[in-house]
């Protein structure tokens, strides 16, 4: 035995309304129109709801990117004029220093604001290496310094009209 079978979805006009008259197959089938036509209605408006809150968020999105980017380009404004005022200070500052490490002021700010006159009275102090191996600097014990004449090493360092006015050693 074969069952008739119909397409998903499809029910035929007139199914189910065996006895009924026309005009209520004519309003059954008004009624399923109008109720086709609001789920359409709905379905259009929550799309045209999503698409709006898809665009604000979008414009929101766009506002805050363009508000920070014009906040960091006054924040580094702000860093560059800085910038520029150190480097000027620094400027300045090295000059300064230029001033200050000429050997003719240094002497003449010596004299003048300290108060300090050149040496008259030079005292030399001997200390004896405590072992020949610590003047020959063969000693392992690290506490022992080697002895040298430092001091000559500092005076090569010196410009030359200093270096040739250090006193010479007593004999």
């Amino acid at each position: 035995m074969q069952i008739p079978m119909r397409e998903p979805g499809r029910i035929p006009v007139g199914a189910g309304l065996a006895g009924v008259g026309p005009g209520a197959a004519r309003r059954v089938k008004e009624a399923r129109i109008k109720l086709v036509t609001r789920a359409r209605q709905v379905r259009m408006a929550w799309r045209l709801i999503l698409i709006g809150v898809l665009i604000c968020s979008a414009a929101i999105i766009w506002l805050h990117q363009t508000s920070q980017i014009v906040s960091l380009g006054y924040e580094n404004e702000n860093i560059t004029a800085k910038e520029a005022l150190l480097d000027r200070q620094a400027e300045a500052i090295n000059t300064e220093i230029g001033k200050l490490t000429n050997l003719r002021q240094i002497d003449e700010a010596a004299r003048k604001k300290l108060g300090m006159t050149e040496a008259t009275k030079f005292i030399y102090v001997e200390i004896p290496a405590s072992s020949s191996s610590a003047v020959n600097g063969d000693s392992i014990n690290p506490r022992l310094y080697q002895v040298t004449d430092w001091w000559r090493i500092v005076s090569q360092m010196l410009p030359s009209p200093w270096r040739d006015q250090l006193p010479s050693r007593p004999k």
